[in-house]
């Protein structure tokens, strides 16, 4: 009787990247796995297969000549990887024609598979010639794809079409396909911003998507089943390793002009800045084109604003970002009247600092700012509002989080914050939610779903709205080369020690902004609403 739990891990080439050469280390090295490794041989079998291949080799070709001038080009920009040919001890050949045939199930190769007792098999991108072998297992298939599974039209590399069409986000899924029914059913999706090349862009992908394959791979060998069935589909794809050619020159001549027009804005045009505007209603009745602006003080930008009433005065702590020594500090003004009113700082570190968000309890006054750049969590307390506070806790240590809200919801104090379980600088693509009984407290308990949200047009926190007895997340998504474009309400509908749920209540996109690009942020008080806005 076997002990482990055994993955038949599909490859197609022996040359793999970095990133895929983590996988399965990390495979190899869990002690409750145990590994067979499969290589699809592909065979030129007549002339026009033959004509076929060498034109297929073309394109490869020059598709690998285009990434590697992307590559030296971008090296000081991104941390790249390099590929290395990937030679396990033991390798089964799976011959390509045998898998295409009517007769594999009943060839005496495919009984020879499934004497090898594999649980899993796991291909690390999607052949549709693999799925013959399915029945060869226990638990099916597992297989990587891109985000567009859902629609079922993947025609080019991971992570290409998404450069050229400016798409907000990049991301994958992985497709579960069972034994016996062959049906195929998408278990998990995640997306991050794209960045505006392929290199980059794919690089990023392989790098990121890791975390996730390792966390639905672990569960299952936990559970034999996956945690989420998201949808069903009817067939899956093949993905080339490179575009076509005339998608190759598409591509070329699209990169040289955003970069081209890029370049001519820095030079002649003034870059875009951060700005705050506040209405005097609540956030329903908000009028984007009546509001009144905060003037950005000399050499700085605002943003990330909240507004906090005491003493029927109306305060808004805001991001203030000075150009002069690189950092953001945490500034009030009151806008009780229709002119704000700068009072000055309330917080400065020799740090970065932004999302100043506020809350209260036991009758006083906390606030947790944004502190990622000295990698924590902390609280300060209000000891004579609103500019005086100190330091009263550090809640988490060691972590890259940006943009982190506490409120009280059903008696339990609920942290919502966006993390990177990679220890990246991309936090626009992850929402964790933390439990406790004391929102003072450095003992926060993870939620059992987290990362609860992988996806970056909603899962980065742009502020919190109270309405009666709802409660609603202000969400900021990402746009093509752009920070924060636009951002979306959310009312929460389910949240609990084991579930978590939003529905998409409301969107603002920045052309409800009358000349304005983007728009990231929101809060309200029932009586002013603040955001802000690049101009």
């Amino acid at each position: 009787m076997k002990s482990k739990f055994k993955i038949g891990i599909v490859l197609h080439s022996l040359q793999q990247q970095d990133s895929i050469c983590d996988l399965m280390q990390w495979l190899e090295s869990n002690p409750n796995i145990s590994i067979e490794y499969f290589l699809v041989k592909k065979n030129i079998e007549s002339i026009p297969d033959f004509l076929f291949n060498s034109l297929k080799a073309i394109k490869n070709f020059s598709w690998k000549c285009l990434t590697l001038i992307e590559k030296t080009y971008y090296k000081k920009l991104f941390n790249s990887s390099s590929s290395s040919i990937f030679t396990p001890q033991n390798i089964h050949i799976l011959d390509d024609c045998l898998l295409r045939s009517n007769s594999f199930i009943s060839s005496d190769f495919f009984e020879e598979l499934r004497r090898k007792d594999i649980d899993l098999f796991f291909q690390l991108t999607s052949d549709s010639s693999v799925s013959n072998i399915c029945d060869a297992s226990k638990y099916g298939i597992l297989s990587i794809y891109g985000l567009s599974a859902s629609k079922n039209k993947e025609k080019y590399p991971l992570a290409f079409d998404e450069v050229l069409s400016k798409s907000d986000k990049t991301g994958f899924s992985l497709i579960h396909q069972e034994p016996q029914t062959l049906d195929l059913k998408i278990i998990y999706e995640a997306a991050f911003p794209t960045h505006n090349y392929f290199y980059a862009n794919n690089e990023n992908l392989l790098n990121r998507r890791n975390f996730y394959i390792k966390q639905n791979i672990s569960f299952f060998i936990d559970n034999k089943f996956f945690q989420n069935n998201f949808m069903h589909l009817l067939s899956l794809d093949d993905i080339p390793e490179a575009p076509n050619i005339s998608d190759q020159y598409k591509y070329l001549i699209i990169i040289m002009y955003r970069f081209f027009i890029k370049a001519l804005k820095k030079i002649f045009f003034k870059q875009s800045q951060w700005s705050v505007g506040f209405f005097h209603s609540d956030w329903k009745n908000l009028q984007f084109s009546s509001a009144n602006v905060i003037a950005n003080p000399d050499n700085c930008y605002l943003a990330d604003p909240f507004i906090f009433s005491q003493n029927e005065r109306d305060y808004c702590f805001l991001e203030e970002y000075s150009f002069d020594n690189k950092l953001g500090a945490i500034c009030v003004y009151d806008l009780t009247d229709s002119k704000p009113v700068r009072l000055g700082y309330a917080i400065q570190e020799s740090f970065h600092m932004s999302f100043p968000y506020i809350f209260t309890f036991k009758d006083k006054i906390y606030m947790v700012p944004e502190t990622s750049a000295n990698n924590d969590i902390r609280i300060y307390e209000s000891i004579q509002f609103p500019l005086k506070w100190k330091l009263k806790n550090i809640l988490m240590k060691d972590i890259f989080a940006v943009d982190s809200m506490i409120f009280l919801y059903d008696e339990i104090w609920w942290l919502f914050t966006n993390i990177n379980p990679d220890n990246g600088t991309d936090a626009c693509s992850d929402l964790s939610i933390f439990s406790s009984s004391n929102p003072l407290s450095n003992q926060w308990r993870p939620h059992i779903m987290n990362p609860v949200i992988v996806d970056s047009a909603r899962a980065r926190n742009g502020g919190i709205l109270f309405d009666d007895k709802n409660i609603y997340r202000v969400s900021q998504k990402q746009k093509f080369d752009m920070y924060g474009g636009e951002f979306m309400i959310n009312k929460i509908k389910t949240l609990n020690s084991e579930k978590y749920s939003e529905s998409t209540e409301y969107s603002m996109p920045p052309d409800l902004l009358i000349d304005f690009k983007a728009a990231h942020h929101c809060h309200s008080n029932g009586k002013i609403t603040v955001f802000d806005f690049l101009k």
